[in-house]
């Protein structure tokens, strides 16, 4: 969707008489930056932990760890230890890298793992 914003723009007309100009801009944001593909690996290092390591990318500032769709932590670093699991359940996690201003510009697919007992 673009917007337009109105811009009155004071001008004096030579040979009109002078008067005042308004000029139509459209205003449109910038595009989204685009994504990169992080890859995800899940390891279970101990009977109620999963380790979650993902690739870097160099332009995040923050990661954004989700679990079943639930917020874990955000994070600087591109591996977490959960500690808040139980055996023979599943759990699911997503990461999402940010920049400083909170564009989304990195993201990992969903990686399953079922805890072993």
């Amino acid at each position: 969707m673009i917007s337009i914003a109105t811009i009155g723009v004071a001008t004096a007309l030579t040979g009109c008489g002078g008067g005042l100009e308004v000029v139509a801009v459209a205003d449109s944001p910038p595009p989204p930056p685009p994504i990169t593909a992080l890859s995800i690996r899940l390891t279970q290092v101990g009977p109620e932990a999963i380790q979650v390591d993902w690739s870097d990318d160099p332009a995040v500032h923050q990661f954004y760890v989700q679990r079943n769709g639930y917020a874990v932590a955000n994070v600087m670093a591109t591996t977490l230890v959960d500690a808040s699991v139980v055996p023979t359940a599943q759990y699911c996690y997503q990461v999402s890298g940010y920049t400083l201003s909170g564009d989304l510009i990195a993201t990992t697919d969903t990686a399953c793992m079922v805890v072993a007992p």
